[in-house]
């Protein structure tokens, strides 16, 4: 399930980071860790992209869209696995990305 959000939720804390560049072929997270519950993301300044974490493969028109700068929560370990995201536009974006696992910040 992916969803827009303004924060990391309660009873989350962050295991790792990355950037993952979101270019013209669908692309998945790259290095999720062990024991890794949820990711939330932000998308950069460069260009809309579309997402998605049910296994089906987005294109430049289909997939859940999120703008420049928005932020949204990936849940649950499958939809981390499963996670895709393809830009919409020529421009490849930056896509900053925060593994999260259960506990206090």
């Amino acid at each position: 399930m992916i969803g827009l959000i303004a924060g990391i939720p309660d009873g989350y804390k962050v295991k790792s980071e990355e950037d993952v560049t979101i270019a013209g072929s669908s692309t998945a997270f790259t290095t999720i860790p062990a024991d890794c519950i949820a990711a939330f993301c932000r998308a950069g300044k460069e260009g809309v992209i579309r997402v998605t974490s049910s296994g089906n493969t987005p294109t430049a028109s289909k997939g859940f869209p999120v703008l420049q700068y928005e932020t949204f929560l990936v849940e649950s370990p499958l939809g981390v696995a499963q996670f895709r995201a393809i830009r919409e536009g020529s421009t490849s974006v930056t896509l900053s990305v925060l593994y999260l696992e259960k506990g206090l910040p």
